[in-house]
């Protein structure tokens, strides 16, 4: 009998996962997020060469575009963030995941307007559920929803 693997089409939240993993990256070295993508396109995406089947592939040019501009982008949203936070916190309070986080996601509620902003807010909702706890996606949603609406 003939066992046939099912194929997933590449994946936009697999995408953002690794957006989100290379900002980080790029938090915590200060290497140039074009470096790091070209790591990731290299050892992160396996899926190029087939070799892990029952993994929902990346969209890779979907992960290079949100990179791209996000570095083009990156002093504007930085300045978004410190402008939208509370007097208790500072940029650099920000833990630097949640860091990535609102990076990524504020790159695409201001410069990916083909996206739904319910989209763009619910997939960074769930991923920040794989890197923190309930304080942390309260927090990632308030943000995340006050400037949708700006």
């Amino acid at each position: 009998m003939v066992s046939f693997v099912k194929y997933s089409p590449p994946s936009r939240r697999v995408s953002r996962i690794a957006f989100v993993q290379s900002v980080y990256q790029f938090e915590q070295t200060e290497v140039p997020l074009s470096q790091i993508a070209s790591q990731f396109l290299t050892y992160h995406f396996p899926d190029k060469q087939r070799s892990h089947p029952e993994r929902q592939p990346a969209n890779e040019d979907f992960y290079l575009e949100l990179i791209r501009g996000l570095e083009l982008h990156l002093d504007e949203i930085d300045n978004l963030i410190v402008q939208n936070l509370t007097e208790e916190w500072s940029f650099d309070r920000i833990i630097s995941i949640m860091k990535a986080v609102l990076r990524c996601s504020l790159y695409e509620l201001k410069h990916q307007p083909l996206i739904p902003h319910p989209v763009v807010i619910n997939e960074y909702v769930e991923i920040t559920k794989m890197f923190a706890d309930d304080k942390d996606v309260k927090f990632i949603n308030a943000i995340l929803d006050k400037l949708s609406k700006k």
